[in-house]
């Protein structure tokens, strides 16, 4: 917590001898909008950038090896995600941030984000793309579970799912504002229930 609650911070530079990033480091730096992760760190831990709410832009380095609950989440103003290229784990195609281990995970997403091709991704996590400014998304084939993602995402209006969709988990709960749905028959009362006057078409 070295820096928790620092409220003017708003470029953040590494040390390059640095390896770990330690628990919230630098959670509730809620002015933060630039986070340069220098190649040499390995891990940044629980809740480190908690509640960073204003990054505008993300890089982290090949040597990333661990930053599953760092808490770096999506928000209206997050315009770009890069990893370095050589990274085992982590990749950012799309403009997505992408977890690679027995399936590929979505973990961050941003409002210039298009979900990639390739890798295949299989899982879109939870806060992917929580409180996100976008008015429409598409899911390509291979994605089979979204879990509750897209909470405050008030100005979405389109979505279309794919074929190989098998489970969502509260997935556009809030989203009031959707006006249209291209998706599986199978989900159709799913997006009724969220608003009777969405427009759904069938795959």
């Amino acid at each position: 917590g070295a820096f928790a609650n620092c409220k003017n911070a708003r470029i953040l530079r590494l040390s390059q001898n640095l390896k770990v990033v330690p628990i919230n480091s630098f959670m509730g730096c809620a002015e933060l909008e630039y986070l340069d992760v220098p190649e040499g760190v390995e891990r940044l831990e629980n809740y480190s950038f908690c509640d960073c709410l204003k990054l505008r832009y993300v890089s982290l380095p090949s040597t990333l090896e661990d930053m599953f609950n760092a808490k770096i989440e999506c928000n209206p103003y997050l315009e770009r995600i890069t990893v370095a290229a050589g990274n085992k784990k982590y990749s950012s195609e799309g403009n997505c941030l992408v977890q690679h281990s027995s399936v590929n995970y979505l973990i961050l997403g941003c409002k210039n984000s298009v979900i990639p091709l390739q890798p295949e991704i299989q899982l879109i996590k939870g806060s992917a793309f929580k409180n996100c400014d976008i008015e429409q998304i598409e899911f390509p084939e291979g994605v089979w579970r979204i879990y509750s993602t897209f909470e405050g995402c008030n100005k979405l209006k389109r979505v279309r799912l794919p074929e190989s969709l098998i489970q969502m988990w509260q997935a556009f709960k809030t989203c009031q504002s959707i006006e249209e749905v291209t998706a599986p028959e199978r989900f159709r009362r799913h997006f009724e229930n969220i608003n009777p006057k969405i427009v759904f078409n069938p795959v």
